[in-house]
């Protein structure tokens, strides 16, 4: 089994990536491994990770469209920002990529 990374569509959408990646650590979310360019060819960023995000962190509230993952954790629903679920439950059907766990 391989895995296959796809490439960034322009200079401005990898720089765009980067740049949220950067934003995400300066805003107090923890970089698990990734967030930066992968080789030195072509627009391609390494898989990306980000643990403890708020749900105010740009890296929650906007679409990055990269391979970046954001884990936020609550313990109720209370606890979750209306905004940031409605978001995350709206591009569900539309997006495979996010996940919900309620631990």
């Amino acid at each position: 089994m391989s895995n296959v990374l796809s490439v960034q569509v322009s200079k401005e959408q990898f720089d765009k990536i980067l740049d949220m990646c950067k934003q995400g650590e300066e805003q107090g979310a923890t970089l698990e491994c990734g967030g930066k360019r992968l080789g030195d060819k072509g627009y391609y960023i390494e898989p990306t990770v980000f643990s403890n995000v708020q749900d105010d962190n740009i890296i929650a509230t906007d679409e990055i469209f990269g391979p970046v993952q954001s884990i936020l954790k609550w313990k109720t629903i209370d606890e979750v920002s209306c905004d940031c679920f409605v978001l995350l439950l709206q591009h569900l059907p539309l997006y495979p990529s996010p996940t919900l766990v309620w631990l």
